[in-house]
């Protein structure tokens, strides 16, 4: 996956490029974790001429989420912090169908975030044991979404369907404490917010209307926001 290839090297480079001095590592080094939390994950729909968008339900899912983080920092002085992380978390789904007034046809909106990775930097403020902290950087998330329309007995019912790769911007805040020498507690919040995505409406002539001008696509905006507690295993 090119995502993981480069936050591996994007990872290799910075700790092999800067060399510390002795004693000066409380917030220095490497570490891995891994974090649980709440998160909510939206999706915005629209199409040009408000076919079958307008009546596309909000799709905000509250839920659960589990990563996997590795990262290193450098303290460069008493109280300053920078860092580089990379993190692997879990996704969620939405789901909803809604019907037309006369309750025979509708849409059904399915909505998927899942293997959402951040590469993130890292920049804080340490007093003693206790790391202040602000973040930011790219995020990518595989991303599937469908919009199926139903009807009693119907035929060419139209569709439209994305499943692919989603990228974006990610930041967040955050604070971290270090209880023993080389483990640390975690809170942090970090939201993230991806690229439209778009597909086109089919019922045998999808984007045959005006092609190049997308009046008979959808599109899809992805966000997701998460509070997250971890636990870090530092290496000084």
């Amino acid at each position: 996956m090119k995502f993981k290839k480069l936050a591996c090297l994007a990872f290799a480079m910075t700790a092999a490029g800067v060399v510390q001095a002795e004693g000066e590592q409380q917030w220095g080094g490497a570490y891995v974790g891994a974090n649980a939390g709440l998160s909510s994950f939206q999706t915005e729909t629209a199409d040009y001429w408000c076919w079958y968008a307008c009546d596309a339900p909000g799709n905000v899912k509250q839920g659960s989420t589990f990563g996997l983080n590795i990262g290193y920092n450098f303290q460069l002085d008493d109280n300053f912090v920078v860092g580089v992380e990379a993190d692997h978390n879990s996704g969620q789904d939405a789901n909803e169908g809604i019907a037309w007034s006369n309750g025979n046809d509708g849409v059904l909106w399915n909505n998927e975030l899942d293997n959402e990775q951040t590469l993130r930097v890292r920049v804080g403020l340490a007093v003693d044991n206790t790391l202040v902290y602000v973040t930011g950087g790219l995020a990518r998330a595989d991303v599937t979404h469908e919009a199926l329309e139903f009807e009693a007995g119907g035929t060419n019912l139209d569709r439209a369907m994305f499943d692919g790769t989603a990228r974006g911007l990610v930041s967040g805040i955050g604070v971290e404490h270090q209880f023993m020498d080389n483990v640390s507690f975690r809170m942090e919040y970090v939201t993230t917010q991806y690229e439209k995505e778009s597909a086109c409406w089919a019922d045998n002539a999808g984007c045959d209307l005006n092609p190049g001008e997308g009046d008979d696509q959808v599109h899809w905006t992805d966000n997701t926001s998460s509070i997250r507690a971890g636990v870090n295993w530092i290496f000084f």
